[in-house]
């Protein structure tokens, strides 16, 4: 049984290897248990698979702490292109609704910045050729898909990005003026020292 509060962070581990090991050193000298799929000490069950037992994780901890960079990951959904990051947000978001676990999101800012870019390439390629006909939506989305030395998988961490902001239902919510979407702030960072600096206010670490 648990004595600690349990914290799992969630993300790509090849392009946050570094950034894991330490959140999880600075936080267990905070007192809090750190769970990473890739350490010897995360809980595992021998019968079941990799990705199903980061999945069971999450429904014992308290906070859930994702982080987004620039790779998409192994998939836990081959059919639909969900990622298991992906897979692992959207099972703690469920226990956010429910009230029994809190969602802390970072983004890269270069991550960010790129979102914007795809943002402001779609919607000129949308009013400039598709109004023409020149482009089609097919070619638009071959476009916004390509592959670049920043991001294999551009569209997919864009629309994952859009997914944690609950950007969709943010609008909708507000076009209806009904209840918008809880557990979707996201914070952005450059460096580790940012995300202490929100992990103090959020876990009331003293220094």
């Amino acid at each position: 049984m648990r004595t600690r509060p349990a914290i799992f962070i969630s993300s790509t581990i090849f392009d946050f290897s570094d950034l894991r090991s330490a959140l999880k050193h600075w936080l267990e000298g905070q007192g809090y248990e750190v769970l990473l799929s890739e350490t010897n000490d995360f809980p595992v069950e021998r019968s079941k698979d990799s990705y199903q037992a980061c999945l069971d994780a999450i429904k014992k901890c308290h906070y859930f702490v994702l982080l987004i960079g620039t790779r998409v990951g192994g998939l836990f959904d081959a059919t639909h292109q969900v990622s298991i990051t992906r897979q692992e947000y959207r099972s703690a978001y469920e226990l956010a609704k429910q009230g029994t676990l809190k969602i802390v999101t970072f983004v890269r800012r270069s991550v960010w910045d790129y979102r914007h870019c795809q943002r402001e390439l779609e919607q000129y390629l949308r009013q400039e050729f598709c109004t023409r006909k020149e482009l089609d939506e097919e070619a638009v989305a071959r476009i916004m898909e390509r592959p670049s030395d920043f991001a294999t998988h551009a569209q997919q961490i864009v629309s994952f990005i859009d997914e944690v902001a609950r950007t969709r239902e943010m609008r909708d919510a507000t076009l209806r003026a009904e209840k918008r979407p809880s557990a979707n702030w996201i914070h952005i960072f450059s460096t580790f020292q940012e995300i202490a600096d929100c992990l103090k206010i959020e876990f009331a670490v003293d220094d």
